[in-house]
């Protein structure tokens, strides 16, 4: 069965020694928001300008522009 993100970031934090609070996660999507909740990653949502935030109010959110032609 596949990994779950939660157990990847996991995974990536302990093999290069990483403290966890000073990793951010990225992403796009809640299941992202969530394995970075339950790995104990600081998380950013990445959300396109045409789009609402689909994450929890008080999430830290970066904009990807997207310019209409």
């Amino acid at each position: 069965a596949p990994k779950k993100k939660a157990d990847i970031v996991d995974d990536v934090v302990g093999r290069f020694g990483y403290d966890k609070k000073n990793c951010i996660f990225l992403g796009d999507a809640t299941t992202d928001y969530d394995a970075a909740k339950k790995a104990g990653v600081p998380f950013i949502g990445i959300v396109t300008s045409l789009d609402e935030s689909p994450f929890p109010e008080g999430t830290c959110i970066s904009e990807k522009v997207v310019l209409e032609l």
